[in-house]
Order: C-alpha cells, then sequence, then structure tokens
C-alpha cells in the first residue's frame, strides 16, 4: 500500500477535522504551565532545520529545565496514573508529543493485547506507552532504548514510578546500527531465555526522513533475525502530505498497515494544578496509528 499523509487523513470525517483546530489547545494540556512555554525552548531556526536527537548536545540535557507531569489514563474498567519527567529542550525526545499520547491511548484501550508480552520501545524518550504497559503490569518485560544522551531521562522516569527493575532494560540503540541491533537482540535471548520480542513500539518515529531508511532498517533486522511474528506499531503525526515510506518498506520487505482511528475511544488526562481535561482522540486528528510488519 502506499503510506501516504495526504490518503490516510482523507478518511478522517468532517467532525474529526475539524477538531483538528484544537491540537495546540491539546498540546498546552500536556505542557503545563511552567509557562516559559516550550516553544520559547525550541528557536524557529531550529525547528527549521528539524533537529533529530542524535543532534542533542548532552550537556545541555543536564542543564535544562525538569518539570513533572502527571497523565491519567482511564475507563470503563480502571485507571492508571503515569508520572512523567519532561526536560524543556530542544531536544524533542525529552518530553511529550501528541503522537506518544495517541500511541500511549491504544495501549491503554488494547493493554490486554499486550498481556505476557516482552516490548521494544524505539525512540523511547520519555517512554509513555512502556510506563503505561510496565505499571498495569500487562507485558511480561519492557526493553527501552534510545541515544546514549535520554538514558538518564528513561531510568528516571522508571524510578518516578517505582517501576520493578525486573520489569525492564535500558539501553542504547541508534537506528541504523545494526551491530548495535544484535547485542540488543542477544541481550533479550539471554535474558528473557527462550522469549521473543513480540512487539516494538514508537512515537513520531516518522519525524527526519534522514532517518526513515534507518529506522526500517533496524526494524527489518530485528524482525528477520529475531522474531519473524513481531509488529511494530508506531504513530506518526502528519507533517507532509508529500512524504511515503512505500518504496522503503518494499526495499526491506516489510508491509504496513493503518490502525483504525475508531479503535482507540476516547481519554482523560488530568494535570497538577490543573481541572481535568477530558480529549476525544479527534483532537489528534493529524495523528495516526500505523502496523508495520514482514512481507
Amino acid at each position: 500500500m502506499m503510506v501516504n499523509v495526504h490518503t490516510v487523513s482523507q478518511a478522517f470525517t468532517p467532525k474529526q477535522a475539524y477538531t483538528a483546530r484544537i491540537n495546540v489547545a491539546c498540546i498546552n494540556i500536556i505542557v503545563d504551565a511552567v509557562k516559559q512555554d516550550v516553544y520559547n525552548h525550541v528557536p524557529v531556526e531550529r525547528v527549521g532545520r528539524s533537529l533529530t536527537p542524535a543532534q542533542m548536545d548532552s550537556s545541555r540535557l543536564q542543564q535544562a529545565k525538569e518539570s513533572v507531569k502527571r497523565i491519567t489514563f482511564r475507563d470503563a474498567s480502571g485507571q492508571c496514573d503515569i508520572g512523567v519527567k519532561q526536560v524543556l529542550d530542544s531536544a524533542y525526545g525529552c518530553y511529550i508529543w501528541p503522537s506518544a499520547l495517541s500511541l500511549s491511548n491504544f495501549v491503554w484501550h488494547h493493554r490486554e493485547q499486550f498481556t505476557n508480552s516482552t516490548v521494544l520501545e524505539i525512540g523511547a524518550g520519555v517512554s509513555l506507552p512502556s510506563l503505561l504497559l510496565a505499571k498495569t503490569h500487562h507485558v511480561r518485560h519492557v526493553i527501552l532504548s534510545d541515544l546514549p544522551s535520554i538514558l538518564p531521562l528513561i531510568q528516571s522516569c522508571f524510578k518516578l514510578n517505582d517501576i520493578d527493575q525486573a520489569l525492564y532494560d535500558i539501553c542504547e540503540l541508534q537506528w541504523g546500527d545494526l551491530e548495535a541491533a544484535k547485542r540488543m537482540i542477544a541481550m533479550v535471548e539471554k535474558q528473557q531465555k527462550n522469549r521473543k520480542i513480540d512487539y516494538i513500539l514508537g512515537s513520531d518515529t516518522f519525524y527526519d526522513p534522514a532517518d526513515f531508511e534507518k529506522l526500517l532498517m533496524t526494524i527489518s533486522f530485528i524482525l528477520q533475525h529475531h522474531n519473524p511474528e513481531c509488529v511494530f506499531i508506531t504513530a506518526y503525526q502528519e507533517r507532509s502530505a508529500k512524504r511515503s515510506i512505500q518504496y522503503l518498506l518494499d526495499k526491506w520487505h516489510l508491509k504496513c498497515k493503518t490502525i483504525p482511528n475508531s479503535s482507540v475511544g476516547e481519554w482523560s488526562i488530568v494535570e497538577d494544578h490543573q481541572d481535568e481535561a477530558s480529549v476525544s482522540t479527534g483532537a489528534l486528528s493529524s495523528v495516526f496509528l500505523l502496523e508495520i510488519s514482514l512481507q
């Protein structure tokens, strides 16, 4: 299939298209009243260059301002409170973006699907989907991966939520580095014995076109050399109707399908010092979910 943002966006109803206008309001719910505005920490020229986490200066990350957010996911069967430590810096992996919320919302409403599974999150950043799975005790194990400078942030988020260290591992994994992927696979197979990675999760992984092939190369390698039944579920925010990954999917022997927006439902967010806000996923109509697997 042609994975084209314009084509996918046509699937939304007029109501969902209208609610896209409140995307900025949704982001304001997430990035709370430190009210220096996250955007003041992301100069326009940096946004224009589409900085990736690999371009981040780790010393600046250590000096950046931190804040803690609480997000509550709930439905008729219960709720789960997640604390997330954010770093207000130009490193996009260091705070919550709408795609992470959409993926986490999907995970919450389909958490039974992940029961007793082993999950790898790539480009984990604040690791919201994995925190949710670990805290609800649905997964057998989670592996969090990102660039070296982001790993301390991941560790602090898991400590903040009192997650048992036996439930997770944190490792460096740069997309396109197949030696690092081999080491990660060896670690999983040694620690999990006969277990395999069942799911790979990623939020906003298709952000910088320069990284698309490295990402899909890494996904293909893990699936082909570790578990052909594994699937990669990622949330993508539409930024250009001209982008397509079909030729890269074909090159790396992968296939892709969209996950229907209707399969997610509604969710609630509770912020410190703010009233509860209930947000329909229609408010994030520029974000959609993909499931990628081997052909």
